[in-house]
């Protein structure tokens, strides 16, 4: 069984006040584009980035992440939460991962 992988991604928006978009991208070894660019094609120019995680295991962990935003934190629309980015951060803390900077992402995957 191969090993999957994927990012737990937070974005912001200040034209629409306190939301936070967060989400989790599948990604594969073949994949060879950066986090940047996966982002792009996922939520546009409009969305800035916050910060991100690169897990293991992303049915488990992210997937739980998002439903306990789900019960806790008004969910807008799909994966937009209206939860406070120093709150979103303490959860981040909590998800085993290595943590992802764009502005050191030169290697796919481990960005």
């Amino acid at each position: 069984m191969p090993i999957k992988f994927a990012y737990l991604y937070c974005l912001s928006n200040k034209t629409i006040g306190d939301l936070l978009k967060i989400g989790i991208i599948n990604v594969s070894v073949a994949d060879k584009r950066t986090l940047s660019e996966i982002l792009k094609d996922t939520a546009g120019d409009t969305w800035v980035f916050e910060m991100a995680k690169f897990i293991r295991n992303p049915q488990k962990t992210g997937e739980t992440l998002l439903n306990i935003l789900k019960i806790h934190y008004p969910l807008v629309e799909r994966n937009i939460f209206n939860i406070p980015l120093v709150e979103a951060t303490m959860y981040f803390d909590l998800i085993h991962g290595e943590n992802v900077q764009l502005a050191h992402c030169k290697r796919p995957l481990f960005c």
